[in-house]
């Protein structure tokens, strides 16, 4: 989506301000004329390079534990327990070559979406959208980092998926 450099700064200045996803994505739709969608509104403030301010959700009523909201990298420490991260039992088939997503039937715990995807060497991972919107990777091979071009066919299928 091409935005012009007013539009840019008036975004870039709703998240300066401490606006949340939800409020962005209506400023959007009721100031610029853009309607898009969670993910998609998402997607432009990683594409700004902007990061939500955590004030928003700590106004949340559930009673998850405080968390990192940055992306975990492929092959972290940080693989939390068994029921943050599923066995990767069905992962999703494709040919030889693609990048395959598919979204799990019951999310994940404490995620907004869930699901796997095998990328295009072969490699499987699971991933997950939490509820501020920030996507993150669990690979089954430890120390396995997907190619750019991989996680940029990833991203797009992922959007696809979530219209």
């Amino acid at each position: 989506m091409d935005i012009t450099d007013e539009q840019k700064a008036a975004v870039t200045a709703w998240v300066q301000q401490g606006d949340d996803l939800s409020d962005i994505q209506s400023r959007l739709k009721d100031e610029l004329d853009i309607t898009l969608t969670y993910v998609d509104t998402r997607f432009l403030l990683a594409d700004l390079g902007l990061e939500l301010t955590d004030d928003a959700e700590d106004d949340d009523e559930s009673a998850t534990p405080e968390t990192d909201d940055t992306a975990r990298e492929p092959g972290s420490d940080d693989a939390g327990d068994a029921t943050d991260n599923p066995p990767l039992d069905d992962p999703p088939s494709g040919a030889a070559g693609e990048v395959s997503v598919t979204v799990d039937s019951l999310t994940r715990a404490s995620a907004a979406f869930s699901g796997k995807v095998t990328f295009s060497d072969g490699e499987c991972a699971a991933w997950h959208i939490d509820r501020t919107g920030q996507p993150s990777l669990d690979p089954v091979k430890e120390d396995y980092r997907p190619s750019e071009e991989d996680i940029a066919k990833f991203l797009a299928e992922l959007q696809k998926l979530l219209r």
